[in-house]
């Protein structure tokens, strides 16, 4: 066996190791059904689960009205990234706006794993089974992190700075 040979193999089983590795999802949708309602072209704000979650959709940012339904998110991801209980599903999945709507999403100080500094949360899309983090902003005095989307799929809360994500500009 030549050295090209044994460097390619060591390498192959690290990388496979590591995608195993840092890929693993342990999510399990719950039964429980934070909140349905219907969204129509008017402007509309919804306030749900006592101000765990909000959305703000602007005038024209569906076509004719859409029924939601949301959902809570066990248990998540094992990575570093993942700041507990605040993940949620969102549906119908894939649905697309014609226009941004802001999503904020709330956290529990409690729950921030330690030397996880506030200001470097964000609300990341969870793409089979990996972390996509979107730009927004932190409300540190109220525990809210905010963002634009385009779509749905699943959200929740992640620390940009975990050493987990790579910085990316994403757009959905």
């Amino acid at each position: 066996m030549n050295i090209k040979s044994l460097t390619f193999g060591i390498l192959s089983m690290l990388v496979i190791t590591c995608f195993i590795g840092c890929v693993t999802n342990n999510e399990t949708e719950t039964d429980e059904i934070l909140k349905t309602f219907v969204v129509t072209e008017s402007e509309s704000k919804w306030i749900i689960d006592d101000g765990a979650l909000q959305m703000d959709f602007p005038d024209d940012a569906i076509e004719d009205e859409l029924t939601i339904v949301i959902k809570t998110v066990q248990g998540g991801d094992e990575s570093d990234a993942y700041i507990p209980n605040t993940l949620y599903s969102f549906e119908p999945d894939g649905t697309k706006f014609k226009r941004l709507v802001k999503l904020s999403i709330q956290y529990n100080q409690d729950d921030l794993p330690p030397g996880i500094n506030e200001s470097d949360l964000k609300i990341g899309k969870l793409i089979e089974g990996s972390w996509h983090p979107i730009n927004g902003t932190v409300d540190t005095d109220n525990n809210i992190v905010s963002t634009f989307i385009w779509s749905f799929t699943r959200f929740g809360m992640i620390c940009a700075n975990s050493g987990i994500l790579v910085m990316m500009k994403l757009f959905i």
